[in-house]
């Protein structure tokens, strides 16, 4: 299991990542192909991913000690009210906590929906993996071999493209997440970005994300790679001659230095083989 201030996410100077890192696409979809033609990546909201417990992990409220919801109310009168003496705000602590809401289940269902809510408008989220021949990713993510696969320089791709990124841990049970001050905002974050359960495995994630606090729109989703970044371009097993003609005649000249190959399947694996 996860402890809670292991390093599993920070900056990207910090991070120590492959060689390459990779992302599947489906080449019928039109907004997939702009990581080609625009260099596009996107950072998407979570209420989009297919694990619908993907950062959807709720905060324990329910978890809290009296003693710990009297610590969340002092803390918060510190900000709230700093000209409080330390009497004030015991006994400003004492009253809300005798009259508090965190722990009453309708209440704390409501606050979550909204907690939710409000992180996938202002949170986005890029996925990547090491592993360009997992043939699951292949099914699952370029449709039955039918799409690609672009390989990244993960050290030109991720400087400064967004808030954080790391590894993802995957566990049979998705970690506790306490409220604040027992666990703050980050270790909140970190603990619903970067960790998922055991079936997602297979995936070999490394994710990079976005925070703001404000509502993200497209504009700050979509987010323009540099053209160094950009080393293979891998076409799917099952991907027809034309949409092969159709996706190189795609490149742009800025990233024409891009190493083309193709996945093959033999013996039920995928191999990869330059063009």
């Amino acid at each position: 299991m996860i402890e809670v201030g292991e390093a599993v996410a920070g900056t990207f100077d910090e991070l120590v990542m492959p060689d390459t890192l990779y992302k599947y696409r489906d080449w019928r979809d039109k907004n997939h192909r702009r990581m080609i033609s625009h260099r596009e990546v996107f950072f998407a909201s979570p209420n989009s991913f297919q694990d619908k417990l993907d950062c959807k992990n709720p905060t324990r409220w329910d978890l809290l000690t009296y003693g710990e919801i009297l610590d969340k109310y002092y803390q918060e009168s510190i900000k709230t009210y700093p000209h409080l003496s330390t009497g004030e705000r015991v006994l400003h602590a004492i009253h809300w906590a005798n009259h508090s809401t965190v722990n009453v289940k309708e209440y704390v269902d409501v606050q979550q929906t909204k907690t939710f809510d409000q992180f996938d408008r202002q949170t986005g989220v890029l996925s990547l993996t090491a592993y360009p021949r997992e043939k699951k990713m292949w099914n699952k993510y370029s449709v039955n071999h039918t799409g690609f696969c672009i390989g990244f320089d993960p050290k030109i791709m991720l400087r400064g493209l967004g808030t954080g990124g790391g590894i993802v841990h995957y566990q049979d049970e998705l970690p506790i997440i306490h409220p604040s001050p027992k666990h703050n905002f980050l270790t909140q974050t970190v603990l619903q970005i970067f960790v998922k359960l055991q079936k997602w495995e297979f995936e070999k994630e490394y994710r990079a994300y976005k925070f703001r606090t404000y509502p993200l729109s497209i504009k700050d989703r979509a987010v323009v790679v540099p053209p160094e970044a950009y080393k293979e371009l891998i076409l799917g097993a099952n991907m027809s001659n034309e949409d092969e003609r159709l996706i190189i005649s795609l490149i742009p000249t800025q990233i024409n230095h891009i190493h083309l190959k193709k996945a093959f399947l033999e013996n039920d694996d995928v191999i990869i083989k330059d063009i």
